[in-house]
């Protein structure tokens, strides 16, 4: 039974990984920030110039968006634990959204 847990728990890290590492994401981003709580989430993404489409119901996880190329960088400067990009057809994000 251990052997199929690991190969499934390994593929469903090996999908999510996938489905995270795309080109197309627009400016949308998965902030999670420090243990601080969402407002200090909030907070450090617009202090790196971005703006916040939803907040996780994770306490520090944020989906952000910006177009500025130093966003990323900013966010990590200012103590984001994990910053992803984040593919336009996550839950999160309508068809009728511009892309």
């Amino acid at each position: 039974m251990l052997p199929a847990l690991l190969i499934c728990v390994l593929g469903l890290a090996a999908l999510a990984a996938g489905r995270f590492m795309t080109t197309d994401a627009n400016g949308r981003y998965l902030v999670v920030g420090g243990a601080s709580g969402r407002a200090s989430a909030v907070r450090m993404v617009h202090d790196a110039g971005g703006g916040v489409i939803a907040v996780g119901r994770l306490v520090p996880t944020v989906l952000a968006v910006s177009d500025d190329a130093g966003f990323v960088d900013a966010l990590r400067s200012q103590g984001a634990w994990l910053v992803l990009p984040v593919p336009g057809g996550l839950g999160c994000a309508t068809a009728g959204e511009a892309r």
